[in-house]
């Protein structure tokens, strides 16, 4: 807290996006954590309303992990309220049916829309890549970046969709894959 308040929020943003880059792709890699993030994937097309549309089962884990470190630093109340508020308003942009006009390099600075609309094609090898919200440093860093202009994006939403319709089941679609018997 002795840090100017600018310094803070970098850092903790930097630490919040690492964090974020973890637990997102950890969704992406167990299935046991896959089937309550397949819920937000499900859908064929962005739109601001998807940022939102998530599992409550991943909505706890995602609480229950994120703010760990910073929380076990001591960051002050403030930086992490207004990471919060950053995290809601990156989130909604990001899943916006927008086309944001921006130069190709712009693209390895910060996360934009079209980086997270290939986090959300169809095709597998682009879902499971583009994973951080606001910087996109950690895919980079941990090879799982894709530039949009060097990929197809191609439909989004999921090949063969496993997600059933209806509100109900769509909650209870996660517990009853974990009870099923899997051959993979």
């Amino acid at each position: 807290s002795d840090w100017n308040f600018v310094a803070q929020f970098v850092l903790a943003l930097m630490i919040a996006s690492l964090m974020d880059y973890i637990v997102h792709r950890s969704f992406h890699t167990f299935k046991w954590m896959w089937w309550f993030h397949a819920v937000h994937h499900d859908t064929p097309q962005m739109h601001i309303m998807k940022s939102a549309r998530v599992h409550f089962g991943e909505e706890v884990i995602n609480s229950a992990t994120k703010p760990l470190p910073l929380i076990l630093l001591g960051a002050p109340t403030e930086i992490i309220v207004l990471l919060g508020m950053w995290t809601v308003f990156d989130g909604n942009i990001a899943h916006a049916n927008i086309h944001q006009r921006f130069p190709g390099w712009f693209h390895y600075i910060l996360g934009t829309v079209q980086l997270h609309n290939l986090h959300h094609a169809r095709d597998r090898k682009y879902q499971d890549s583009n994973y951080s919200g606001t910087i996109p440093l950690w895919d980079m860093l941990f090879r799982t970046y894709n530039h949009p202009d060097k990929s197809d994006l191609g439909e989004m939403g999921l090949d063969n969709n496993p997600v059933p319709p209806g509100f109900l089941q769509q909650v209870i679609y996660p517990f009853k894959m974990q009870l099923a018997p899997h051959t993979e």
